[in-house]
């Protein structure tokens, strides 16, 4: 599956296989792996295991999203050390904004510097492009035909993209960014929800 947001995952007993962005690994208790927005993932547990997932918003920590605007993991795990794991449950147990930034910062902080970077390709600056360019739009009436018209693309280059880097379609990755804006709405509790649908892009 796929969201718009980034998604921190914690082994902290057994084994977990994720796979991001089509690289497969293998997690033990005691390391982690980050999963930037909008990429592709999934998680299979050898055996009994036991683990934390955090799922946060690019505007929580921003440091992170600026540092992968040049660049592509070329690994997505990283080990975690005692602060990180004290911090970690400390936030599980408090559940506060503060202790989300504490343990997000941290884990920030090891994955960057355990990490190295491969040159954007053409094709990842496009996919980037796509998903600058839906966050703008996406409640409007928006379609893979007139993001191609509007960046100069083919219809089928833009549909490859999509495949690509989601395996969903373009419509699925339009409704994960009105669902979560819609979301948004109803927590603030000011709208009917015939103002929510309309508001966040879908009609009805």
């Amino acid at each position: 599956h796929f969201h718009k947001s980034f998604e921190l995952l914690f082994c902290t007993r057994g084994v977990i296989i994720a796979t991001v962005s089509g690289k497969r690994c293998r997690l033990s208790s005691g390391e982690a792996v980050f999963v930037p927005e909008n990429t592709v993932h999934s998680y299979e547990s050898e055996g009994d295991s036991e683990l934390y997932a955090v799922i946060f918003g690019s505007d929580l920590i921003p440091e992170l999203a600026s540092s992968l605007i040049c660049g592509v993991p070329e690994s997505y795990t990283f080990k975690t050390d005692e602060l990180l794991q004290s911090l970690m449950i400390e936030h599980f147990r408090t559940k506060t904004k503060l202790s989300a930034k504490a343990m997000l910062y941290r884990a920030t902080e090891m994955f960057l510097q355990s990490c190295s970077f491969a040159d954007v390709s053409t094709e990842d600056a496009d996919y980037m492009k796509m998903i600058e360019w839906i966050r703008e739009r996406f409640r409007s009436d928006i379609s893979l035909d007139t993001f191609a018209k509007e960046n100069g693309y083919s219809y089928s280059y833009a549909g490859r993209l999509v495949k690509r880097y989601f395996g969903a379609s373009f419509t699925d990755l339009v409704s994960e960014y009105r669902v979560d804006y819609a979301r948004a709405l109803i927590n603030q509790n000011e709208c009917a929800m015939s103002e929510v649908a309309m508001r966040s892009g879908f009609g009805s």
